[in-house]
């Protein structure tokens, strides 16, 4: 995610209304409607919950995503095939088998569930490091086009300066 990718307009109340079929104003004390990221599949709002009144980002996945890649993985496995059927170099290569791992990558990107359960393993595998910190999810408010976490806070790998005031060594 960066934080100067071009943005689509979303209703985030309604997003989540219809999404995780829930009031979100029951459950969330706000939510800012200007994203703090974006990205090629989704975009980031923040928000903060009523219990605990704790601070969240809000992940949701931009509409039509989905079908815009079948469509394209369509289009990549018919050229493959023609390469393959024409070039002995294709074939060798394995071109469809190429674009086949590639559909497999990029539709495991497309669930937040699949990414909210790498996040929650992670979590057990690095329990005992006090070196790493790994955010709270929130299932009840996640689904696989919505994704709710806890909201670090942090400086960007490209703010050199921040880093060295923090007494960071850059290399």
């Amino acid at each position: 995610l960066q934080d100067n990718v071009t943005v689509r307009n979303i209703n985030i109340y309604e997003t989540l209304k219809e999404e995780l079929l829930i009031d979100p104003e029951e459950i969330i004390e706000t939510i800012n409607p200007e994203q703090i990221a974006a990205a090629l599949l989704s975009q980031v709002y923040t928000g903060i919950l009523k219990d605990g009144q704790k601070e969240v980002i809000i992940k949701v996945k931009k509409r039509g995503v989905r079908e815009i890649f079948e469509a394209d993985v369509l289009i990549m496995k018919d050229f493959a095939s023609l390469l393959e059927r024409y070039y002995d170099m294709a074939k060798k290569m394995g071109v469809s088998r190429i674009i086949s791992t590639f559909e497999k990558s990029v539709t495991a990107e497309l669930s937040f569930t699949q990414e909210l359960s790498n996040i929650e393993c992670f979590r057990s595998n690095f329990k005992n490091d006090t070196s790493i910190y790994i955010p709270a999810t929130y299932k009840e408010l996640s689904n696989r086009n919505i994704l709710c976490m806890e909201f670090i806070d942090g400086i960007k790998i490209s703010d050199k300066e921040s880093i060295i005031e923090c007494g960071l060594d850059l290399n």
